[in-house]
């Protein structure tokens, strides 16, 4: 008998906090920036690259300890 299957997202994107860069740069900032930001938010930003190396230039980063994080992960 045929099986059917229904895949959830795993990653669901809110366009206020996160999004999807393809073009090899650009620029972001937390919701309300330079303001400060809501609570519990889980911002997600995926970026697309085209070349072997990456660079991040982190201009104004404030975070609340033990509650704020930065992470930069690679897909692989």
């Amino acid at each position: 008998p045929a099986t059917s299957y229904s895949l959830e997202p795993l990653i669901v994107l809110d366009e206020s906090c996160g999004g999807v860069f393809e073009d090899g740069s650009g620029s972001f900032t937390s919701p309300n920036y330079p303001s400060f930001y809501g609570d519990n938010l889980k911002c997600m930003w995926l970026l697309y690259r085209t070349t072997e190396s990456v660079e991040f230039i982190l201009t104004d980063m404030n975070t609340q300890s033990n509650y704020d994080f930065l992470v930069i992960r690679s897909g692989r």
